[in-house]
């Protein structure tokens, strides 16, 4: 493992601290992961910290697992519903993984569930017992991607400035901050205009030093945070990154589609009352259709397929974890399956609610509409296979070229895949966010020169694809 010098500056401040309470907001792509995992392992070493909790976007579980364990020799168990089932099959229905396993992570979806916060408030109550002289529930707390904990951002009323709102995740995180004795928080965006939100991150991180909604100390916000772009290191030689637009224009049978989901989305909205419930399945299916048709087609076939509900309960608040879906944090929540939260929420909500104007000729006439793109490309895809044309080929030559195309939904890049089949550009490599997403630049370029990578879950990987 490489470490920079810039890299043990975070290092530096920790062990000069007697608590560490840090932000790490390098710039994306400069190695917060490593920097956290220095201070995470130099703590342990030096007994300053025995149980470390790590919180992140569900897609990053994987990889942090992975990062400790390969540069840092550090196991860390990942606790979700499936361990917690399997931590009390071997040691008994009143078995706590949060308490047996001293180095867990555990996601930010899952941390605001019922179930999730059942266990932390047992781990809890051992710190406020008066016969214990344990002090904090866990020693170190990380939380990666920190800004989705902080508060949404103020809604104006009335013309007037708003206040910004707590989200289930904002107030769990802020209660298990305060339990922990140190605290990482990582971001390479923690500010998001509004100083409301970004004093109320910098309270969780040192209270002592901030206040929600009270003018920044700059003095002390330069002791805590930690903040590197990566224009100010030119000896790594960063490519500049260059984003241009590929324009394309909706065909008239898909324009009328959208539109007719819209308007029964509309009308069942009207019809049945105030249900944000029922406003955001309707919004996560549109999503579903701007992604690709082929994966609103089958997303409308399984939902009316789904007829008995799911065995395992994803989430104990339906309508809060369509909340989180729907929020700042959406693009972090597709795992790339069809048995997603997100799919699962949409079933356990009943589509039909959202839709309920809609007959089932129209429903079925819609499912069958995006179906029958199984095999060719919609206009957007067909623009971004004319792109391809000229980046890859040289009139009858394949160029050395090499191209990453990233998609949210695993449908949508299954069915590009095909369709890339077809117009003969192979069977390139396909990751899915519960893989490593370095393993698609570390591929060997002869066997892809002329297929294009494609994958789900853009923006974690993205950040690692940097150079």
């Amino acid at each position: 493992m490489d470490i920079h010098a810039y890299q043990l500056e975070p290092l530096r401040r920790a062990l000069q601290s007697p608590r560490t309470n840090l932000l790490l907001a390098d710039d994306v792509g400069l190695g917060k992961t490593i920097e956290a995992g220095l201070v995470i392992q130099e703590l342990l070493l030096r007994h300053r910290a025995r149980s470390v909790i790590i919180v992140c976007p569900p897609s990053l579980s994987l990889k942090w697992q992975d990062e400790m364990r390969e540069k840092f020799g550090l196991d860390f168990v990942i606790v979700n519903s499936e361990r917690l089932a399997e931590v009390r099959r071997q040691h008994g229905l009143n078995a706590n993984p949060l308490k047996i396993f001293p180095r867990v992570i555990v996601s930010m979806a899952w941390i605001a569930s019922t179930r999730a916060q059942r266990l932390l408030r047992d781990v809890y109550a051992d710190t406020d017992a008066r016969a214990t002289a344990r002090r904090y529930a866990f020693d170190l707390l990380v939380v990666d991607e920190a800004h989705h904990v902080a508060p949404a951002a103020p809604t104006p009323i009335g013309g007037h400035r708003g206040y910004a709102v707590d989200s289930l995740r904002t107030i769990h995180t802020r209660e298990l901050a305060a339990r922990c004795e140190h605290r990482l928080f990582l971001t390479a965006t923690p500010h998001n205009g509004h100083t409301e939100s970004f004093t109320a991150l910098m309270e969780m991180i040192d209270d002592r030093r901030f206040s929600r909604g009270a003018d920044l100390d700059e003095q002390a916000l330069r002791q805590v945070a930690v903040r590197r772009l990566k224009t100010e290191l030119p000896e790594l030689d960063f490519k500049p990154r260059l984003v241009k637009p590929l324009p394309f224009q909706p065909d008239d049978a898909e324009q009328a589609r959208f539109d007719e989901l819209t308007g029964i989305i509309e009308a069942s909205r009207n019809a049945a009352g105030p249900d944000k419930g029922g406003d955001m399945v309707g919004l996560l299916l549109r999503k579903r259709f701007l992604s690709s048709p082929w994966s609103f087609g089958r997303t409308l076939a399984r939902l009316a397929a789904a007829a008995q509900p799911p065995t395992i309960d994803l989430f104990d608040d339906d309508a809060e974890a369509l909340r989180e879906l729907v929020g700042s944090d959406a693009s972090d929540e597709e795992e790339g399956l069809e048995e997603q939260p997100e799919f699962e929420a949409m079933r356990r909500r009943q589509v039909r609610r959202a839709l309920s104007t809609a007959s089932p000729a129209q429903l079925n006439a819609l499912a069958d509409w995006g179906l029958g793109y199984e095999a060719r490309p919609d206009t957007r895809l067909g623009a971004l296979i004319r792109w391809l044309g000229g980046v890859c080929r040289d009139g009858k030559q394949w160029t050395n070229e090499r191209v990453v195309i990233f998609t949210e939904y695993a449908d949508t890049l299954d069915w590009m895949t095909e369709v890339l089949k077809i117009k003969g550009y192979g069977s390139g490599p396909c990751h899915h966010p519960g893989l490593d997403a370095a393993r698609a630049a570390r591929a060997d370029p002869a066997a892809i020169q002329r297929r294009p990578v494609r994958r789900t879950g853009a923006r974690p990987a993205g950040h690692r694809l940097r150079r």
